[in-house]
């Protein structure tokens, strides 16, 4: 009788992974450690540092870039935290861009992911605000230095339906038929870049039914 061999769905796998990841790119002018610092005092993250990473560079069949990898998994939330950082790869040493367009990612993995990306990526874009309330000073003066210091632009995606992927990249795209054919493989990139980094750190990934993490 022949040995039946069952491969691995990694494109439903994948699929079901982005129903609960949403994820957030930026372009900065922030050391890795600067910008998960400031993240964590923001949002409270608490990442820390993980071993360093080697991705597959877009558009390139040998090319490699090595990231720098914060991580922080919360099972009172339900939520985990990955940031890669490829600040390194970003321009050569002729300052010409290469490997990936935004040196920071941030994936966020559980049900509440895409609330909690949005008020990110709205207080990345937002002016500066004013209150009488000291806490609310201090923490307005970090989000201030966080983004005049080194963020030179906020990308949100949505990847969780592959065929109708989301971001705010684009946005006066839809119109103009060269221009949405250049913005679907933009996001077929970025999905597939941010695969890659799923596939990588696979031992990071949350399985929040699991008892472990209980």
């Amino acid at each position: 009788m022949a040995k039946k061999i069952f491969d691995f769905d990694y494109q439903g796998y994948f699929n079901e992974m982005f129903e609960t990841t949403t994820v957030l790119m930026w372009s900065t002018q922030h050391a890795p450690f600067t910008f998960a610092f400031y993240l964590n005092k923001l949002y409270n993250f608490q990442l820390v540092r993980k071993d360093n990473i080697t991705l597959k560079m877009p558009h390139s069949r040998r090319g490699t870039i090595d990231c720098t990898v914060f991580h922080h998994q919360s099972n009172v939330d339900h939520m985990a935290y990955l940031l890669i950082d490829s600040s390194g790869n970003v321009r050569d040493k002729t300052n010409n861009k290469k490997g990936t367009i935004f040196d920071k990612t941030l994936l966020l993995i559980g049900a509440d992911s895409q609330e909690l990306a949005k008020t990110i990526y709205d207080e990345m874009n937002e002016p500066a605000t004013v209150s009488d309330n000291m806490l609310v000073q201090e923490r307005e003066m970090t989000r201030r230095e966080f983004i005049d210091s080194g963020i030179l632009e906020s990308v949100l995606f949505d990847f969780s339906n592959p065929d109708d992927m989301e971001t705010t990249y684009f946005r006066n795209s839809l119109n103009d038929t060269s221009l949405e054919a250049k913005r679907q493989r933009f996001l077929n990139d970025q999905r597939n870049f941010v695969t890659d980094i799923m596939m990588t750190l696979d031992d990071l990934l949350p399985d929040f039914e699991s008892d472990t993490n209980i």
